[in-house]
């Protein structure tokens, strides 16, 4: 039978991870560095219609010189990196953006693919520094290394293998799988796994063998593991391809019905770890095997978990959806989670050091794994019509105001993003002692009204009572203008880089066609029925400016008259936030542009969070 035979079908998954990518193709990316903020002068209160008039003149003003100066390309609003004095941050390698989510190491070398820009770099681990960039016509996201090539494993033209010779810096042979294959070095081979449940062996010169049937689940204790659908059972396979007479059965109390959710393996100590995702019939975690006595030993984690790896004497799983790192001693099982400053894709040795590649916001990090952030202790993990509430402790462990008298924060975040992207900032607001509760759709976004709804659905679900202090990031202003509108239980709020009403319309008409995540906004009719804040404390948080639209790259592709004039329409909408209170405070986060507080600066929104509460208790 042909091999195109063998690997026709089609990818059910494939269509879904291009467009999550297209979503985020211009904001998956970083500024790096970390500045103090600059105060700026508390403002009067003026009513909502009169922020909402002057927004709507800024537009009326702007468009049409705007539309006479755009350029051929749309400009990178933001650049890669993440601070290095973040805490737990050792050092940084800054990629052009993000959808990073495997990688390859060989010897001193980083092989990493940049999903979203279609690129593959290479790295040299010991200085740290990009060594090559290479365009890559395809949306790949597996990689792995051997026989002196680079293979990747292609979404795109119904999916396929692709082997890139790095001394000519090309793709040499492409063989179509329909749907993207899991790939995995072994013994003098690549072995690869396909969506119609086909497992292969290609050799390096290109050559591909069927072995059977059967999904990759990783290497470790000197074979290849594999699922194999006939038995549902995990075999370890040698390196001629045969059953190793090691089988890991379902049959087994500690073990759910179906095998095939392990979503990889690792080896620890003569054992083999089975990392599961959650995403199944088996629960989140991980399952010790002992191939020895066929032992299991099964440890509930985190949801999103991902096959990580060893260091200094402990198993380290990423969580995808949390945002979280996962250390697991491998003696005890006791387990312990850290906050990351992004999204991990995974992570991984090279240079002796622990690395996390981030898919948002595209970077590499080297961890400092004695100064990483613990998590707070979850309190609340729960999901309402669609809608997840995720509560950690301050003091107390308690959801209400807690023994040292401050109220519960709660965090509305960007809508594109989801719960998580607050990971960073509910550890910094648990070790400073306050219970913060991060509310979000996880890949789904909705209109603010739903948005609103749903963060009061779950907050009254889950018994949270204010008085509540409510951060909201970028979009999040205007579900979180919804929430707060005729409650009485808001002690104070604080809008990080609140996105203007209208200016993704704007965004629009200056630059047709340049793309953005997908912002949520606020009907004007909506906006101006809204009452303001009164004299409820307030703290507005904006972007610099010379980070975001006065960038130089930004300028020099916009034009000059369409950057300062979408400068100017964001500063009209942060003024016209200040004027919601008349007991406002507006801080400048120096250093962070767009939609990139959050993530660069978590330890700044915390304090500013603290403050306000100690200074309303």
């Amino acid at each position: 039978m042909n091999v195109i035979d063998l690997l026709s079908r089609a990818d059910p998954a494939r269509t879904v991870v291009i467009d999550s990518a297209s979503f985020r193709a211009q904001v998956d990316t970083r500024i790096e560095g970390s500045v103090p903020v600059s105060s700026i002068d508390a403002r009067r209160r003026r009513p909502w219609l009169t922020a909402v008039v002057a927004f709507v003149v800024v537009i009326a003003v702007f468009i049409p010189a705007a539309l006479t100066n755009r350029a051929a390309e749309p400009p990178s609003l933001l650049r890669a990196g993440v601070p290095e004095d973040l805490f737990g941050v050792d050092a940084t390698v800054g990629l052009d953006g993000g959808g990073v989510k495997t990688v390859a190491v060989d010897g001193s070398t980083i092989w990493v693919m940049n999903a979203l820009q279609r690129s593959l770099v290479r790295v040299d681990a010991a200085s740290r520094e990009i060594r090559a960039r290479y365009e890559i016509d395809a949306y790949v996201e597996g990689v792995a290394v051997g026989g002196g090539y680079v293979w990747l494993a292609s979404y795109d033209n119904g999916g396929g293998l692709l082997r890139f010779d790095p001394t000519t810096g090309e793709v040499d042979v492409e063989i179509p799988t329909q749907g993207a294959p899991s790939l995995e070095w072994f013994d003098d081979s690549l072995w690869m796994s396909t969506e119609a449940g086909g497992l292969f062996r290609v050799s390096a010169a290109g050559a591909i063998s069927s072995v059977g049937r059967g999904v990759l689940k990783g290497k470790g204790l000197g074979m290849l593991w594999i699922y194999d659908p006939g038995s549902r059972s995990i075999l370890g396979l040698t390196e001629d391809g045969e059953p190793s007479g090691i089988e890991i059965p379902p049959d087994s109390p500690a073990l759910g019905e179906n095998l095939a959710d392990v979503d990889g393996v690792v080896e620890v100590r003569e054992h083999l770890w089975l990392v599961v995702g959650g995403g199944g019939e088996l629960a989140p975690g991980v399952i010790r095997f002992d191939p020895g006595n066929g032992e299991l030993l099964p440890l509930d984690l985190i949801p999103g978990v991902r096959a990580g790896a060893v260091f200094d004497g402990a198993l380290w799983l990423p969580s995808y959806t949390e945002h979280l790192l996962v250390r697991v001693d491998p003696v005890t099982g006791d387990t312990s989670q850290f906050a990351l400053p992004g999204r991990p894709g995974t992570v991984f040795l090279a240079d002796g050091g622990l690395w996390v590649a981030l898919y948002q916001p595209g970077t590499l990090a080297i961890l400092d794994v004695d100064r990483l952030v613990p998590a707070g202790d979850r309190i609340v993990d729960q999901t309402v019509d669609g809608g997840r509430l995720v509560c950690t402790s301050g003091s107390s462990g308690s959801t209400t105001r807690d023994s040292t008298g401050l109220a519960t924060a709660v965090l509305d975040p960007s809508g594109w993003i989801g719960y998580a992207s607050w990971s960073m900032v509910q550890a910094e607001l648990s070790a400073l002692g306050v219970t913060s509760c991060a509310f979000g759709f996880p890949g789904d976004p909705r209109t603010p009204a739903e948005r609103a709804a749903g963060m009061a659905a779950a907050l009254a679900t889950a018994g949270v009572d204010g008085p509540l202090v409510v951060v909201a990031a970028m979009d999040g202003v205007h579900s979180t203008r919804l929430f707060a509108d005729g409650r009485d239980d808001i002690a104070a709020l604080v809008l990080v880089d609140p996105m203007p009403l209208g200016f993704e319309a704007l965004y629009d008409q200056i630059l047709p066609g340049w793309g953005h995540p997908p912002w949520a906004d606020l009907d004007v009719d909506a906006a101006n029925g809204l009452d303001d804040f009164g004299a409820t404390p307030l703290v507005v948080i904006g972007q610099d400016p010379n980070r975001t639209f006065l960038k130089v790259d930004f300028r020099r592709a916009a034009g000059e008259d369409v950057a300062r004039r979408l400068n100017d329409a964001w500063q009209v909408g942060l003024d016209s936030y200040s004027r919601l209170s008349s007991n406002s405070t507006g801080v400048t986060a120096a250093g962070s542009g767009l939609d990139m507080i959050v993530w660069e600066q978590p330890d700044m929104i915390a304090r500013q969070v603290l403050q306000v509460l100690l200074e309303n208790p």
